[in-house]
């Protein structure tokens, strides 16, 4: 009878045993599955938030066009809008907190304070800075041949003296494929790429369509850093559109860009332009310089300049004021320059402790107010220049002293 009542106590121990462990199975999948949701709701919540911010920092980008359209019709690199605007003061509070309701408060989550904080980062390129590759489609043959070898000066120079380089040659082949790229169809897809199904002529819908061209990969579209880590090689997405009125402004272009309204042989104009736009950057620095240092003693405001300071008010002006420009060139580049521009890309970066979210948004700036031609998610790489980076700061500190 002992042995038998020893037996069933042996047995309920390790029932109970048994019992107990799965139990502490359960408890510790119950809490861990629970961590797991936390730590995601957590995310979807920061993510949430700086999908908020990013549209905060296009409404600011936005404004920045408005306000600098009321000042001048001219856009140049002095226009407010051309500067990195870094955010510094962004408050939840007022944009994601007053979205989704949620009081901040400290968790192993969110961090401290300093993690909690969202920083902006506002870039926005003027569209008409760039070459717009519809320019390549043009029926007559003679004509083609032009612009493919004007187009082969933009690939010579867009990474000149770094270890991207290319050759003229190169462009010359990159022109040749990007034509085919532009003139497919339905019934001739380019390497099994069709023409998208949309009712306009256009087959592009995105500039970055164009890493199905061949010789235009990611590693030529994309932005990278040099051996030293510092110095940026820039990719082609800064330097082609397909969203620009066909005309390139001379006031915010570069170089390689301005290449591109010259033949091969009188490519260096474009280095020209560059010169003098410099020469007359250092010359209003100067101005600038020298009325803040007697603004004190006269007391008198400085007269608004309506033309923003841009090197170029007219496009005959380059005529005028470039060696080298002479009548006939003048009049073959002419129906391609501007010094008004209408499309901008606007990069909003949001940045959170550790996570960073980019979105970029292309827009029409019209009388009636801005029309958004597409948005989407920055899933490219790309950097921010150290100087610029370093000056927007300074500015964002100043302002924050002066309020």
């Amino acid at each position: 009878m002992n042995a038998k009542l020893q037996q069933q106590s042996g047995s309920a121990l390790i029932l109970a045993l048994i019992a107990a462990l799965l139990l502490m199975i359960v408890s510790f999948e119950v809490s861990h599955a629970s961590r797991i949701e936390a730590f995601i709701a957590h995310n979807i919540e920061i993510d949430a938030r700086l999908d908020v911010a990013c549209r905060a920092g296009l409404e600011r980008g936005l404004a920045r066009l408005r306000e600098d359209r009321q000042t001048t019709e001219i856009d140049s690199k002095n226009d407010l809008w051309y500067e990195l605007f870094v955010d510094t003061e962004l408050i939840e509070a007022d944009v994601a907190g007053q979205e989704f309701g949620v009081v901040e408060e400290s968790s192993e989550y969110g961090g401290d304070d300093s993690e909690r904080e969202t920083r902006l980062y506002i870039e926005t390129f003027d569209e008409s800075a760039k070459y717009n590759v519809y320019n390549l489609l043009i029926k007559d043959e003679g004509e083609r041949r032009k612009r493919r070898e004007n187009f082969a000066n933009l690939i010579e120079y867009f990474r000149a003296d770094s270890d991207g380089d290319l050759s003229y040659s190169d462009g010359l082949e990159i022109a040749r494929e990007l034509e085919s790229f532009l003139d497919r169809s339905d019934e001739q897809p380019y390497h099994e790429v069709k023409k998208p199904p949309t009712k306009q002529e256009r087959t592009l819908l995105d500039t970055f369509d164009l890493l199905y061209v061949r010789g235009l990969g990611p590693e030529r579209m994309w932005d990278y850093l040099d051996e030293d880590g510092e110095t940026i090689v820039p990719g082609l997405w800064r330097y082609l559109t397909i969203w620009s009125d066909l005309q390139v402004n001379i006031n915010t272009a570069e170089v390689p860009v301005l290449t591109t309204l010259f033949s091969p042989a009188e490519a260096q104009l474009a280095e020209r332009i560059e010169e003098y736009r410099v020469d007359q950057a250092a010359e209003k620095e100067h101005e600038d310089k020298r009325y803040s240092e007697t603004k004190s003693f006269s007391g008198e405001d400085k007269t608004e300049d309506p033309t923003g300071g841009a090197p170029f008010t007219q496009i005959n002006e380059l005529r005028e004021k470039v060696e080298g420009v002479n009548q006939e060139t003048y009049n073959a580049v002419s129906p391609y320059l501007t010094v008004q521009s209408n499309v901008f890309t606007i990069l909003v970066t949001a940045e959170r402790g550790h996570t960073r979210r980019s979105k970029l948004w292309v827009v029409r700036r019209t009388p009636q107010g801005p029309r958004i031609l597409l948005e989407r998610p920055v899933d490219f790489p790309h950097f921010i220049d150290s100087q610029a980076l370093e000056d927007a700061e300074e500015r964002s500190l100043e302002e924050q002293q002066d309020n």
